[in-house]
């Protein structure tokens, strides 16, 4: 998107993640946004590098936003966290795509992963569970998002580290 378009979004008073170079960052108003300076980007067509245009993506109404600090032990779970997700991403192979319910996306990411009986198991179970849940409201526009954080939490309950597959590509 170009710098114009996220800057009017910006003054909608949207909510959004901007990425982009550090100086069309810098052209923005002052909003409820949030940036990251890097240049390279995941689209459809691939990778791509860009540096006249931002990637935006619209980020979902929550309802308690507050800063925070971390000490050092409390970072280190952060990192073991992350670590984790992008054990689930590469598992996934990088395929998040939505346009169905967070059930069949379940269903298919487990496939992929080749997960064992008791995680598959958990995993639906905890999806079942979450149906109708307020508190999961915002994940309701995202059932990527959701059937990948049941994954994760099936693993976490389970002590059942993520594998990825020996045969599949990674490219962190």
């Amino acid at each position: 998107m170009d710098i114009e378009a996220a800057a009017a979004l910006v003054k909608e008073g949207r909510r959004l993640a901007i990425g982009g170079a550090e100086a069309l960052l810098r052209r923005l108003p002052e909003g409820s946004w949030i940036g990251g300076t890097i240049p390279y980007f995941m689209t459809r067509d691939g990778g791509c590098s860009t540096r006249d245009k931002v990637f935006v993506d619209e980020l979902p109404d929550l309802e308690d936003v507050r800063l925070a600090t971390y000490g050092a032990d409390e970072l280190d779970r952060l990192e073991a966290l992350v670590r984790e997700e992008q054990l689930v991403l590469r598992a996934l192979s990088f395929d998040t795509s939505t346009g169905q319910p967070p059930s069949a996306l379940l269903l298919a990411y487990l496939s992929v992963m080749r997960a064992a009986r008791p995680l598959c198991e958990l995993s639906c179970a905890l999806l079942n569970d979450s149906a109708g849940q307020p508190s999961l409201s915002h994940l309701a526009s995202s059932p990527n998002v959701l059937a990948a954080s049941v994954i994760h939490l099936a693993s976490s309950l389970l002590r059942t580290p993520i594998q990825a597959r020996a045969d599949m590509h990674t490219y962190m």
